[in-house]
């Protein structure tokens, strides 16, 4: 998954569009707040954050409401999930 999420992130992340991680399993986190992205050290710091493994159970309705509230500080925003698709418990 860190691959994906790093490839994404390097190759379809244009400059100026703002980036934040939030990581989801049992629970939801915020890894980062939302992030300029403007230089390659930009990119760099922010796949810093992206987790090297994943565990637990598969809350992506936690992953997308804490997504929802770090992406309502901006006037729009998209959500890229990476997971199993399966929702094992709910928010």
């Amino acid at each position: 998954m860190r691959q994906v999420v790093s490839l994404f992130g390097k190759q379809f992340v244009p400059a100026g569009d703002h980036v934040a991680i939030v990581s989801f399993s049992t629970f939801s986190q915020v890894l980062s707040q939302l992030v300029a992205i403007e230089t390659e050290e930009d990119r760099d710091r922010l796949l810093e954050h992206v987790p090297n493994g994943v565990g637990g159970w598969t809350c992506i309705g936690c992953g997308i409401n804490a997504a929802l509230q770090v992406g309502l500080k901006k006037r729009r925003a998209l959500l890229q999930n990476e997971s199993d698709a399966h929702e094992r418990p709910g928010p």
